[in-house]
């Protein structure tokens, strides 16, 4: 296995945050964010290690590596852990630094000149691993797409529908929706996401990857039937018995757009979708329309998870036992806002009707999302 990259994220952590946010465009700038963030923002020291290497999975990379390889499945989760943390951080500070009445056009002005980027260290964690994840991957087919529309979005052709809705997640798996977790023997096994679930192949094989993804081969019944004769493929299909059973739901995704007063709120409700089982997602993302075309911009969104009106939510294990919280949400002048609710207890994540909402606002409007029948509140 050739490794180019191997780091403690920690370590890699504290390197590119205090590196700067602001390019070379003031130097008395540049020193304080680095003063502050060197004071504030201290990187965890992780034993568990993430690298990267190149495989032939059959998909052109320009990138010198195309898929990460994770020590273990405990260091996987550390790694995201640590890389959401650092993201918030680098944020909180950079939002210090933008003038708060700063809005459209003149807000687009000072982040351009001042080369400000949120997705800065998500960014430089791929350059440091001389990868290209499913994240840019998406943002720059999105981007090209939004050329494309008029004032009514066709969400059925948007490339950011896609089933994997973290940003942290698309991070860390590459263009086909991978990644490399070495088991207990430290063998690598190669992992390949689906929106039915996914499988995993051994002995590094990337014959049979490739064969996958130049075949566009992704019906669980079709790989199964190939895994019958071929040991080191294995399939994982989460919903083989149905995604709602008896009033109970196991998992979904569900992608809606909502136009408010020339700006426009796209909203993301997930459940045990991706990388991470035992996980719901909310996540929000502003537009405005702007000479003729939908722009992602910089405004102030919401995106949390919580009950009917805000309020108390509930989950079931087994789509028997209630756990219940209280609703929570982060409300940010972002191109993009992500909330996860995350158990890490061995019992599932489903969702009954009426029981627990993804939240979503801007401009004033808010909306409600039903996990359950994805049933849309207004307020």
């Amino acid at each position: 296995m050739k490794r180019i990259k191997n780091f403690t994220l920690g370590i890699l952590g504290v390197s590119f945050l205090s590196l700067g946010l602001y390019a070379c465009s003031n130097d008395d700038t540049t020193k304080e964010t680095e003063e502050n963030l060197q004071e504030n923002l201290q990187g965890k020291s992780l034993e568990s290690k993430v690298s990267s290497m190149r495989i032939d999975n059959g998909i052109p990379s320009a990138s010198s590596n195309n898929i990460l390889v994770f020590e273990s499945r405990e260091a996987l989760e550390n790694v995201f852990n640590e890389m959401t943390q650092e993201y918030d951080k680098y944020n909180e500070v950079l939002d210090q630094k933008i003038p708060n009445d700063l809005e459209d056009d003149d807000l687009e002005d000072f982040i351009i000149k001042n080369n400000l980027d949120e997705d800065y260290t998500l960014n430089n964690f791929e350059k440091q691993f001389g990868f290209k994840s499913l994240r840019k991957t998406i943002n720059e087919a999105e981007a090209a797409w939004l050329e494309t529309q008029g004032e009514v979005m066709d969400v059925n052709t948007d490339p950011d529908n896609h089933f994997i809705v973290s940003d942290f997640e698309r991070t860390l798996l590459n263009e086909g929706s991978e990644l490399i977790i070495k088991d207990a023997e430290k063998r690598p096994i190669i992992f390949k996401y689906f929106e039915w679930g996914h499988i995993e192949i051994s002995d590094l094989n990337t014959e049979i990857l490739r064969e996958i993804n130049q075949g566009n081969i992704n019906d669980p019944q079709v790989l199964e039937n190939m895994a019958a004769s071929k040991s080191f493929l294995k399939i994982f299909w989460k919903n083989k018995d149905g995604l709602i059973i008896s009033g109970c739901r196991k998992k979904g995704k569900r992608v809606e757009y909502y136009n408010v007063q020339g700006q426009q709120i796209k909203g993301f409700t997930s459940q045990n979708n991706g990388i991470f089982d035992k996980t719901l997602v909310s996540k929000t993302k502003g537009y405005q329309w702007k000479r003729g075309k939908w722009r992602n911009k910089k405004v102030w969104i919401h995106a949390g998870i919580t009950g009917l009106n805000r309020g108390d939510w509930k989950v079931h294990h087994n789509c028997v036992d209630v756990i219940d919280g209280s609703g929570h949400w982060k409300d940010k002048k972002r191109y993009k806002l992500e909330y996860r609710l995350h158990n890490p207890n061995p019992i599932s994540m489903y969702v009954k009707n009426n029981s627990v909402y993804s939240y979503h606002s801007q401009g004033g409007k808010s909306i409600v999302v039903d996990f359950y029948d994805y049933n849309t509140v207004q307020f």
